[in-house]
């Protein structure tokens, strides 16, 4: 007797929602879409002490605070004010 297989594939197991109060780290993709800067732009701020370090979360994976990310362009947008349209 053989196993049917069924045509339909395997679902991707669903992101959960984090845990509250939980740390929540930002890949490259998600810091570029929501700053819309460079990389480039982003190191040098960060190297100038102006935008929130990487964090290093395992050997070939680093990732920003989600926290200190939100708080930076809070901060960014009160010094800059209202904006120019």
């Amino acid at each position: 007797m053989h196993q049917e297989v069924s045509p339909i594939p395997a679902r991707r197991r669903q992101k959960e929602p984090p845990t509250p109060g939980a740390t929540v780290y930002l890949d490259w993709d998600e810091v570029h879409r929501r700053t819309s800067l460079s990389r480039s732009t982003i190191w040098r701020l960060a190297a100038q002490g102006r935008f929130p370090r990487r964090v290093k979360l395992s050997p070939g994976r680093v990732g920003w605070r989600e926290d200190e990310l939100v708080a930076w362009m809070n901060e960014r947008e009160q010094n800059l004010g209202s904006y120019v349209g």
